[in-house]
């Protein structure tokens, strides 16, 4: 059985991660499109003290019979976003991914990278189980600008610094924005290359849920973060359902253990969210997903 997570960056993805890898029947690979070439201890959640791509490393030498990494299984951002952004695998990379599929009777791989590569998965495996996880976009673009650690948090005390950003303050090179940035320029956001920051991460949002969900099949489900975390028992109960088998007792121990009062979302009554979900036409898929403005 092999099982994908996919979701946009700062969606939660590595918390589920973290939760299905407590299950130890589970192979895991972390983000196998990334780099992987520095190390990544916790991950996106940062809630477990290991290096997520040191297996990763080592398999890829046991994919190149030995050879070091030559940087041309990476397949997508920072480093080409490009790559990331266009359909279709070439035979290498599709050739490792079933490597990594093949390891182990029971895989389990997370990406945030794969969002238009799904057919590309289901070819390697038209049985794979797919995991799709969302977040409140509002959520998803206060992530980003606070950075992770919340480290620029106090440079959005005020609501222009927010809203107006790039203007305001905090992290100017995020890989969200950087990828919205390509898309504006591909034209495929409509989106102003001026726009604040919060509104082309919206509009990234939106399509990167639509070209997701446009190619999963009958063996995938929808997660969203917010439910994964206020009613973790009844989601993973959707997550048995779809395996067909149980998760491990460790899997419940560990969410319970772990699970986090969620955070208000930034300024969530400023009218700027709605207006600018309104004019990007990121408002019907929100409340498709109980996402009301």
């Amino acid at each position: 059985m092999n099982i994908a997570i996919q979701g946009m960056r700062r969606s939660s993805t590595t918390f589920l991660f973290d939760v299905l890898s407590a299950d130890r029947r589970f192979t895991t690979w972390y983000e196998p499109l990334a780099a992987a070439q520095r190390k990544a201890v916790g991950g996106g959640s940062r809630m477990r003290d290991e290096d997520f791509f040191a297996p990763l490393r080592e398999a890829r030498r046991r994919f190149r019979s030995g050879s070091e990494d030559d940087g041309s299984l990476n397949w997508g951002g920072p480093t080409d976003f490009d790559r990331e952004i266009e359909p279709g695998l070439p035979d290498d990379v599709a050739a490792y991914l079933r490597f990594l599929m093949d390891s182990n009777e029971d895989s389990l791989l997370k990406f945030v990278r794969a969002w238009r590569k799904i057919p590309d998965l289901l070819r390697i495996d038209p049985d794979l189980l797919v995991l799709h996880i969302v977040r409140d976009p509002r959520d998803v673009a206060t992530s980003f600008l606070y950075g992770k650690g919340r480290k620029h948090a106090a440079a959005f005390n005020e609501e222009d610094s927010f809203f107006r950003h790039p203007e305001g303050g905090g992290p100017r090179a995020l890989q969200g924005v950087t990828l919205a940035d390509r898309l504006v320029e591909r034209g495929e956001i409509d989106c102003d290359p001026s726009a604040p920051t919060f509104e082309k991460l919206l509009a990234l949002w939106d399509l990167h849920y639509r070209a997701t969900i446009e190619d999963l099949h009958d063996r995938s489900i929808t997660i969203r973060h917010e439910d994964l975390v206020i009613e973790p028992g009844a989601t993973l109960d959707r997550i048995d359902a779809l395996l067909d088998q149980p998760l491990s007792d460790s899997s419940r121990r560990w969410i319970a253990r772990n699970v986090q009062a969620q955070r208000r979302v930034h300024h969530l009554e400023h009218p700027a969210w709605a207006a600018a979900a309104r004019r990007l036409g990121v408002d019907e898929t929100m409340t498709k997903l109980g996402y009301h403005l």
